[in-house]
């Protein structure tokens, strides 16, 4: 699976990426850390992951939480502000 994205807003921090299956209820499967770049953008690349669908979450303050579905075969691209 690859996840290309722009945080723009986020530029040069590190955040964990929470890979779980496709339901909250599903258990988690692991953590990526990821750097977005000075220019905002991050990629993220996993394989051999156990599942075919797959939710990610990016929690960027205690307060806002991203969530991104993807096929775990997939190459998805998301803006963000």
């Amino acid at each position: 699976m690859n996840v290309r994205g722009t945080l723009t807003a986020y530029a040069g921090q590190t955040f964990s990426f929470r890979i779980h299956g496709p339901s909250p209820e599903e258990k988690h499967i692991r953590t990526e850390t990821v750097t977005v770049g000075a220019d905002g953008r991050f990629n993220l690349t996993v394989r051999n992951l156990s599942v075919s669908d797959l939710n990610i979450y990016l929690q960027v303050s205690p307060y806002f939480m991203y969530l991104i579905p993807a096929a775990s075969n997939s190459n998805v691209t998301y803006y963000f502000e």
